[in-house]
This record gives structure tokens, sequence and C-alpha cells, in this order.
């Protein structure tokens, strides 16, 4: 009796690990077994290019699919340099694959390349770890689950049916080291966009397509072009960070609506004034910050959003000496959350 016992657990343990992940849209499953170590549909946790189904069994198991941070459609060895250096000019084959259901089980997943196809649709339920998504040239008109992706670098969503998109908490945990996010999204059918991140302004590029240059692959912080919001003919909102609406108004004069998250809550500044004493306010040649919160970043942004100052020290004393008479927004950053100030120079 005992023996069968254990015959039995064993039989569970072994069906446990051997689930076999459902993958209903048969053009998407032969896809990733066409997976192997030369053709860049698939990459393994290392980097490398690899053969999903390990087994060889035909079907793609659990733990194989767990063992895969990167899949392309398009069998592009891609990164977000390549593709907003690169893809300027590329058209991709239309493959006849409807659905990705059945990519919920790669939960390592960091890249996502599945443009030129036919989606309607993409379900992010457990790709938190997500941080490259191409879904461009498709024919879909929503995202579904999409509040669990909070790592996101690089978008492009254009050339699709949507109508709304909320990026507010696409990027809040993005830990790739890099302060900027990559967004294109034109050539929908949006009604409104939220792209605030809640996050410091610089941190998010304006960069639309290939309008920013890049130079010598350099870092990107020093391009402010706006997203493209053209071909959405419907665009009746825009919500953008702090500090961003004078790029947009300058670009777009009057053709669209756009809301800023500059309003600071009394909690945010009952907590701010409880950590933090900054002086004088307005200020002349200095301004000096008392605190014992320890601090990993400080930056100075100017009216229309551009950093003026920035050092990853915890600094006493601020020289404004180079800085013109004017509005200033003074962003802290901690190892909790990121705070914003508003000064006068004088």
């Amino acid at each position: 009796m005992k023996k069968n016992y254990f015959l039995f657990f064993i039989l569970l343990f072994s069906m446990f690990y051997s689930q076999v992940v459902n993958i209903p849209d048969a053009n998407f499953k032969a896809k990733l077994l066409e997976a192997n170590t030369t053709n860049n549909i698939a990459k393994d946790l290392n980097g490398n290019s690899v053969k999903i189904d390990q087994n060889n069994d035909g079907e793609i198991q659990v733990s194989e699919a767990e063992n895969i941070s990167k899949i392309s459609l398009n069998n592009s060895d891609i990164d977000f340099i390549f593709y907003f250096f690169n893809f300027m000019n590329y058209t991709g084959i239309v493959k006849d694959i409807y659905s990705i259901e059945g990519i919920n089980s790669f939960k390592n997943l960091q890249l996502l390349d599945c443009s030129y196809a036919k989606l309607s649709s993409i379900d992010f339920t457990n790709l938190t770890k997500l941080s490259d998504l191409y879904c461009n040239n498709n024919l879909i008109t929503s995202f579904t689950n999409f509040q669990e992706v909070n790592s996101l670098f690089a978008l492009d969503c254009s050339n699709n049916q949507m109508t709304s998109l909320d990026l507010s908490q696409a990027s809040v945990n993005n830990s790739t080291g890099r302060n900027e996010v990559l967004f294109r999204f034109n050539n929908n059918n949006f009604q409104y966009l939220n792209l605030q991140n809640n996050r410091n302004t610089a941190w998010m590029c304006l960069c639309s397509w290939m309008d920013c240059p890049f130079p010598a692959y350099s870092t990107v912080n020093s391009c402010k072009y706006v997203p493209s919001l053209y071909g959405n003919p419907n665009l009746t909102e825009v919500k953008i960070n702090c500090g961003e609406k004078f790029y947009y108004e300058y670009t777009y004069s009057n053709q669209f609506s756009f809301t800023e998250n500059c309003a600071v809550s009394a909690t945010q500044e009952s907590d701010f004034a409880k950590k933090f004493r900054i002086y004088p306010n307005p200020a002349n040649d200095f301004i000096a910050i008392d605190t014992k919160e320890a601090i990993s970043e400080i930056s100075i942004l100017d009216f229309s959003g551009k950093i003026v100052f920035a050092k990853k020290d915890k600094f006493t004393n601020i020289s404004l000496h180079h800085l013109p008479k004017g509005n200033y927004v003074m962003k802290i950053k901690t190892l909790e959350k990121t705070f914003s100030y508003k000064f006068i120079k004088n």
C-alpha cells in the first residue's frame, strides 16, 4: 500500500514539473518550436540563442518556457539600440499568427518581438519582467492586464487599432540602469494617452522613432524630441510628466490637450516637510538641503524640463551661480522614492 502511495506521489510530481503550455494558435506554436541555437527566435536566461523544446517532444513544458528571456517572431537578434536605429526602413513579413496565448507561461521574458502579425490583443499576465516590447503592425485594439508590466524600457505599438494606453505604471520598476524610456505609438486610433510614468522628467527620453540622433550610441538623455502623436485623429487627452508640456506644445501647438502631473498632494507635502528642509526660497547664489535621508541623486530642472544640474551624491549646498533667474524643480531621489521641490532663483 505504501509503495502505491509512493508511486502516486512520484506520478503527481512528474506531471507537475512536465506541465505542457497550452498554445492554441498552431502557427505561433510552430514558430516557437522552430527555435534553435542559430535562428534568433529565442534566447535563454543567459542571453544565448536556444532551442525551446529541449526534450524534443513537440510540446513546450512550463519549465522550458521559464528558461526563456527573449522571443522574436521575426528571427531578429534585436535590442533597443538596434531596433530604434536600424528598423527605420524595416518592413516585416506579416505572419498568420492571430494569438500568442501561452506567452504568459514565459514569466521570465524580458523582450518580446511579435510585430508584423495579426494579433488583436495581448494578455500580459505574469510578464512582470518585460522591458522591451515590439508589437507594431498588428491589429491590436487593447492590452489586457497591462498593469502587471512595470519594468518597461522600450515600446513600439505603432500601426495598430488601440484607443487608449496607460503607461503611468509601466516603467516604475525599470532596473536597466538607463535613465530613459523609448515609446513609439503613432498611427493608432487613440483617444486617451497617459504618459505620466511618475519618475524624474529626464528619466523619460522624449524621442520619437528616429528623431533622436543617439550620437555614437551614447546616453540618450540629451535628446528632447517628443513621441509622435500623428496618425491618431481622435486623440483628445494626453497626460504627460511635469516639465514636459513645453516640448509637446512647442511641437503640436493647439492640436492636442496636454495635462501635466505637477500637483503635489497634501500628504506628499507633509511627508516632504518631515524629511527635508530646503532654504532659502527664493534663492540667490546657493540653495541648501538639510536632511537625515540617504540621498542617492539630486537633479534640478528648468521650466522647460531640461536638466541643469545632476549629481549622484548628497550635497549640503548647491551653487546656483550658473543658473539664470526663473522657476526650477529640484528632484531628490532616495532609496524609497523621488521627491519634487519647486524653488525660485532670483
